[in-house]
């Protein structure tokens, strides 16, 4: 596989191009770098992962398949980071039914903050809030050798694309290459608490050669703790997943 240099750069998509910084340097789906965050809890550059006992990977949630559709999986993540590369001459490998072991997987993180005083309703969900933009979702690929695919993608949130309804979220991120959609339900887990779980989608502009409309489809299927990438109300969070 052909790797894009790593080079370090943040950015907060805001849904406005006017409200934008100048354009970065991008990898995979033409999303921002991020490798040198000030975010403690984020993996920067990688090359080593964090071990699940650091408290970097409570914040984590994943990005699964079914055993079943293993080469549909590693296609689609392909297909994702295909405005700097050729789907079709990538050779790593990205485990999609993995844990976060941080032996290799599709992982994010993210924290979705609200306007004003409002916060996540953990036990009515009766809401209808604000979504700030401010949040933003971070990407983490690692491919089976633990070695990163990219460095860490970081974007921002469409504001007025994104809704929050009762126990469902409708989520859009952008950069000026492409978009990732999480559209899922928050549902208390016996074990778990609180978990937001849906789909994870993408749509690109471009391709890696410009000479076709970007690709986009469906990952897989996402779970993170829900307090841990909404702004909630002080409360017990689990450790992980």
């Amino acid at each position: 596989m052909r790797l894009v240099s790593t080079i370090s750069i943040a950015l907060l998509v805001i849904g406005c191009d006017a409200l934008r910084p100048a354009p970065p340097a991008t990898v995979g789906s033409g999303l921002p770098i991020y490798s040198n965050p000030t975010d403690t809890a984020t993996v920067s550059s990688m090359p080593n992962q964090p071990k699940p006992t650091d408290t970097a990977t409570q914040d984590f949630g994943v990005v699964k398949c079914h055993s079943s559709q293993v080469n549909q999986f590693n296609n689609q993540v392909r297909n994702f980071l295909s405005t700097s590369s050729d789907p079709t001459q990538a050779q790593y490998i990205v485990d999609c039914a993995n844990t976060p072991q941080w032996k290799g997987g599709f992982f994010i993180k993210g924290k979705i903050d609200f306007e004003g005083l409002e916060f996540f309703d953990t036990q009515s969900y009766n809401q209808n809030l604000t979504i700030s933009r401010n949040s933003y979702l971070e990407i983490h690929i690692v491919s089976t050798t633990g070695r990163p695919v990219i460095p860490t993608i970081k974007m921002g949130i469409e504001t007025f694309a994104s809704a929050i309804r009762g126990q469902d979220a409708s989520l859009v991120f952008q950069d000026q290459k492409g978009k990732v959609f999480l559209n899922g339900t928050v549902s208390n887990n016996e074990k778990n608490g609180l978990l937001f779980s849906g789909t994870f989608e993408f749509e690109n502009f471009t391709t890696w050669d410009g000479s076709n409309q970007g690709l986009s489809g469906a990952i897989g299927t996402f779970t993170i703790p829900a307090c841990r990438f909404f702004e909630c109300e002080s409360q017990t969070l689990p450790e992980s997943l």
